[in-house]
């Protein structure tokens, strides 16, 4: 089974890191990182950077919470934490209860994973994850050895064992419909008669993105251009799910203005609860707000180490 060995001890290698994602991937603000390495070579990848070449960082566990222990305010305030995704970050499963047991005790961490990994990889990080975003691609086996290059056989035995130790409502089943290759009835219902045999019922759809064919050109690859997954297309996935019992999750985050005035909210609720003398103001930037212009930047670091001077007397 796929095992990426660290490149020292106590390291693991980041693709990259993208902070403040609210709502999207995982309750509150989350830091979404994207591990390198996958087991799997799905022909309609998305993040084929993850799989290929050598632009990635290698980072010790400290290093790594260092990235990101400004952000704290931002989780605790809004029940929000850490996603790790890939690749696939259960391939360096070792480093990952390293760096939760030493700097995660009260920070939520998810998993996105397509369980592609031994039993002894995954039994001891099932007590450490908060939520489990498993990636369902196929349930049949040939058409997946056809599609990702792998049995799917440890994938599904890897499930019966999450479905048995987590309760169902941390755990979410993602499913990329890739047209013509996934999206039939014929292979809907019998991931569904699966999942409802596991009592698992929560569902979220992502339709073949078009830019994934961009990001592999990137990379040297020749892309599978595919269709567009029509809307009325997805409507009908959705409703044969439903009609099966499933529960479909859709997921939409904040952008814009919207994200400006809650992350302000945040810095301002952690000043309140923890009588911080830091002055909280309109930021007046004036663009596409991403949450990192400098002023809002500068008050949460400010926030943030004053929290943590507080916590350690």
């Amino acid at each position: 089974m796929f095992d990426l060995k660290p490149i020292t001890a106590g390291s693991v290698r980041v693709n990259s890191i993208t902070r403040l994602r609210i709502r999207s991937d995982g309750q509150g603000v989350r830091s979404l990182i994207f591990l390198q390495g996958c087991p799997l070579n799905c022909f309609w990848c998305c993040n084929p950077e993850t799989r290929f070449g050598d632009d990635f960082q290698t980072l010790t566990a400290k290093a790594l919470y260092q990235c990101l222990e400004n952000d704290i305010p931002y989780y605790r305030f809004s029940g929000g934490g850490i996603t790790f995704s890939g690749g696939e970050p259960l391939a360096q499963a070792r480093f990952l209860r390293t760096f939760i047991d030493a700097y995660c005790k009260e920070i939520p961490v998810d998993v996105e994973t397509s369980l592609f990994v031994s039993e002894a990889q995954l039994r001891p990080l099932i007590p450490l994850i908060h939520e489990w975003n498993v990636d369902f691609k196929i349930f049949d086996e040939e058409k997946h050895r056809q599609y990702t290059g792998v049995s799917n056989r440890p994938i599904l035995q890897n499930l019966r064992l999450l479905a048995k130790e987590v309760p169902a409502e941390r755990i979410l089943i993602t499913v990329p419909l890739i047209p013509g290759h996934n999206d039939s009835d014929e292979d809907l219902l019998a991931m569904t008669a699966f999942l409802k045999e596991l009592g698992l019922s929560r569902i979220e759809l992502h339709p073949y993105r078009k830019f994934a064919e961009d990001k592999q050109r990137q990379q040297g690859l020749t892309p599978f251009e595919l269709p567009k997954l029509t809307a009325e297309r997805l409507l009908r996935i959705r409703a044969l799910l439903e009609q099966q019992g499933m529960v479909s999750v859709q997921r939409s985050g904040l952008y814009g203005k919207e994200k400006c005035r809650y992350l302000k909210g945040l810095r301002k609720e952690a000043c309140r609860q923890y009588q911080l003398p830091v002055e909280i103001i309109d930021c007046p930037y004036t663009g596409p707000c991403i949450g990192t212009c400098p002023r809002c930047e500068a008050e949460l670091e400010e926030i943030a180490a004053l929290m943590r001077n507080r916590e350690r007397k």
